[in-house]
């Protein structure tokens, strides 16, 4: 059986590199040895509040952010442009957008960016229910931010609507 060759990226944190040829003999050692680390790091890291299942959070339930919390909730973000569903042309002002989840009495933010105009709505599922708040920004083409809209999310099922034509001024 001929073994596969193994490809890692090396460079320094943030940075890319290209991808380098790892011999066979070093692989078994290097594969060894990055288990071996991760098997280490995996408690602490889902010991400092990340999970990545239910069976992480001690009775509550693992939100996709990986956070622990106590209630999640299913979230609905749905936006026409001028009361009509978005298409190209009518996108063609600010194709993307970035929807922030905002929890105001702590100041956290989840940002889920960037999101085409043209799809017209967005779902999150098991999302905290700490989050009071969400933001629509618009961009661009050229990727800057034209204009944003403030909504405030209303639990237990979560569907927000607005209309792109009413985005105002840049929301701080």
């Amino acid at each position: 059986m001929t073994a596969l060759p193994l490809f890692v990226r090396v460079g320094a944190a943030g940075r890319s590199a290209p991808a380098r040829y790892v011999a066979p003999a070093r692989r078994q050692l290097l594969i060894v040895g990055l288990l071996g680390a991760l098997a280490g790091l995996g408690g602490c890291l889902l010991g400092a509040g990340r999970c990545e299942s239910d069976a992480d959070c001690g009775g509550e339930s693992c939100a996709r952010n990986g956070e622990c919390t106590s209630e999640i909730v299913f979230v609905r973000y749905t936006w026409t442009v001028g009361g009509l569903q978005p298409r190209e042309e009518s996108c063609a002002g600010h194709p993307w957008l970035s929807v922030t989840f905002e929890d105001r009495d702590i100041g956290d933010e989840l940002v889920y960016t960037p999101i085409r105009c043209t799809l017209g709505q967005i779902t999150f599922d098991r999302m905290p229910a700490r989050y009071d708040s969400v933001v629509l920004r618009a961009e661009d083409p050229a990727g800057e931010q034209v204009s944003s809209l403030r909504s405030t999310i209303e639990p237990p099922g979560i569907m927000v609507e607005v209309d792109l034509a009413a985005l105002a001024a840049p929301v701080d």
